[in-house]
């Protein structure tokens, strides 16, 4: 829980400069403001450096007494819900430089979160990338084992071929075949002489 006493935002304002300043613990416990001197002063009402809580309206048209337990209560007493723009009061420094402050740690917060992001990016693309790179080496892998079986079929296919060019080379330049049959054989007989029938 959140009470206006702790937060840094709230605060005096001076009367003569009209810069709103810090409230002392003091004031934030009992409402008493310090002296400034002659002719100096602080307003009698709080204020909101960040203007979440309306002490003007808290006081609004009530008598001095009355006022002041009202005011009292709405510094002290614990919110019932967070105050979005709570700063926790470090003693010394002014509502500017706590608002300052806390733009600081929110950016701190929001770069501790962006680098967090980021790395986790990263890392998520890193992993995305040794993937890609694992499935193309499997792909290479696949490919090198399927060129390898294209090779060897390739290789037997050309032996094949390379064998039936040499068996249809090998018919087709074959010489003819010269068959020699035997002459019948012939046996040599007498031939009759020629008998003249011519008178002689």
């Amino acid at each position: 829980m959140t009470k206006c006493a702790r937060c840094g935002f709230l605060s005096l304002r001076d009367i003569t400069d009209r810069s709103l300043v810090e409230a002392e613990s003091d004031y934030r416990e009992r409402l008493h403001r310090p002296p400034l001197g002659p002719n100096r002063g602080y307003e009698d009402v709080p204020l909101c450096f960040v203007q979440e809580v309306n002490f003007r309206a808290i006081a609004k048209d009530l008598p001095t007494k009355e006022r002041h337990e009202a005011l009292l209560t709405a510094v002290t007493a614990e919110h019932k819900q967070p105050c979005p723009g709570f700063c926790e009061w470090k003693q010394g420094f002014t509502p500017k430089e706590h608002a300052e402050m806390k733009l600081l740690e929110e950016q701190r917060a929001y770069q501790r979160v962006e680098s967090q992001q980021q790395r986790e990016w990263q890392a998520a693309e890193s992993k995305k990338a040794d993937e890609r790179h694992r499935d193309s080496m499997n792909v290479a892998i696949d490919a090198g084992k399927s060129n390898w079986v294209s090779q060897v079929a390739v290789g037997i296919l050309g032996a094949i071929v390379a064998l039936a060019a040499v068996w249809i080379g090998a018919l087709l330049n074959k010489p003819p075949q010269i068959i020699v049959q035997p002459s019948p054989v012939v046996t040599s007989q007498p031939t009759a002489q020629p008998t003249d029938s011519i008178d002689r």
